[in-house]
């Protein structure tokens, strides 16, 4: 752990950032930063006074060469006020490794008040946040898997409709019976691919062992081939369910790369992580707190707005042309409905029943 409390020159900055790159360097581990770094790494960072661009490309610079995460903030967005309250700044930070940021969920830095200094205390400290259970996500790489397009198929087999609902909401039952039968697939898949994952490892081991035995022989080699073929193949699914999540697509020489995977899928995460709100001027941190605040949020926005009718013909509203009126109400041809669906990107986001176009596609 470095305590930081930088210069105010350029110069002097530069010097110390390079110092403590050539430091990390020289002494092999895990750091975290923290102090007043007496620069800003974008313009938004002040308030009040000159952006220096030059400093700030060299304060992002050592970060980026460094490696380290500037770990999210909340409770307000500047650290240090002057004393009239005119020139605001984020100057006080916590920059830490990578392995410091995956050995403890929901790292974050809090602002506490100022009370009578010209800098906030800022604090650092893990705060887990139970949303509930995820909702449903399809993976397209469970289309490749064995036993999967029996398993929607078999759904699709037992599902009965009542004879006076819709079709449209024949179709929301249906794939809500078929999530369903998927999720009881799914949970069924990961724990034996844990399973399978653990035995190839163990069966590893011990081939190993063998070899350096000097009990060597062709059935050996050749059954390690075989392991390590399973195991990428394990891990290549893992992979590809990473890279859908942060929807990115990596490949070299047709190898996924899991770190960049996993790397993306944390910034993400931090980026989109929701960890507290203001009500009424308040802080509210509190999971369920949060969920009713969107909910009343929004509750209060689609709330029908009384006295007003859009079903009254007026002069006021210009009107189509029958024969264009005429053509747009014609029924959709089924080719029409399948040509829009194989328009759409197979790899986009999800919609609120967790289906991509890809599962729609292929079934």
């Amino acid at each position: 752990m470095v305590n930081i409390y930088a210069p105010q020159d350029l110069v002097g900055k530069q010097h110390l950032w390079g110092y403590l790159s050539a430091f990390m360097r020289r002494n092999g581990g895990n750091y975290v930063f923290f102090g007043d770094f007496n620069v800003v790494r974008e313009a938004g960072e002040r308030f009040g006074s000159v952006f220096c661009h030059t400093s700030a490309q060299f304060f992002n610079e050592f970060i980026d060469d460094a490696g380290l995460i500037d770990v999210p903030m909340v409770g307000k967005r500047f650290t240090r006020v002057d004393t009239i309250g005119a020139k605001l700044s984020k100057f006080d930070r916590f920059l830490v490794s990578n392995a410091v940021y995956d050995c403890f969920d929901n790292l974050q830095v809090s602002v506490l008040d100022r009370k009578w200094s010209d800098h906030c205390h800022i604090l650092l400290h893990s705060n887990t946040m139970d949303f509930g259970p995820s909702p449903f996500k399809f993976f397209n790489s469970w289309l490749s898997l064995e036993g999967f397009d029996d398993v929607v198929k078999g759904a699709v087999a037992d599902f009965v409709s009542d004879s006076d609902w819709s079709k449209f909401v024949v179709l929301k039952n249906k794939l809500k019976f078929i999530k369903a039968r998927i999720r009881s697939w799914n949970a069924e898949t990961r724990s034996s691919a844990h399973l399978s994952s653990s035995q190839l490892l163990g069966r590893l081991v011990e081939i190993d062992n063998f070899i350096d035995d000097g009990q060597s022989s062709d059935d050996l080699i050749c059954e390690r081939r075989g392991i390590l073929g399973d195991l990428a193949n394990l891990e290549k699914v893992r992979s590809l369910d990473v890279a859908q999540k942060v929807k990115a697509t990596w490949a070299v020489e047709g190898d996924e790369n899991s770190a960049f995977f996993h790397a993306l899928l944390k910034k993400r995460r931090r980026q989109l992580m929701i960890r507290r709100v203001t009500i009424d001027g308040e802080w509210i941190s509190d999971p369920a707190s949060i969920k009713k605040a969107f909910f009343d949020f929004y509750a209060c926005k689609f709330q029908p707005i009384l006295g007003v009718s859009f079903d009254r013909r007026s002069p006021r509203f210009k009107s189509l042309d029958p024969r264009v009126a005429s053509s747009i109400e014609v029924e959709f041809t089924a080719e029409e409905i399948k040509n829009a669906v194989w328009d759409c990107g197979v790899d986009c986001a999800p919609g609120p029943d967790g289906f991509t176009f890809r599962f729609l596609r292929h079934f």
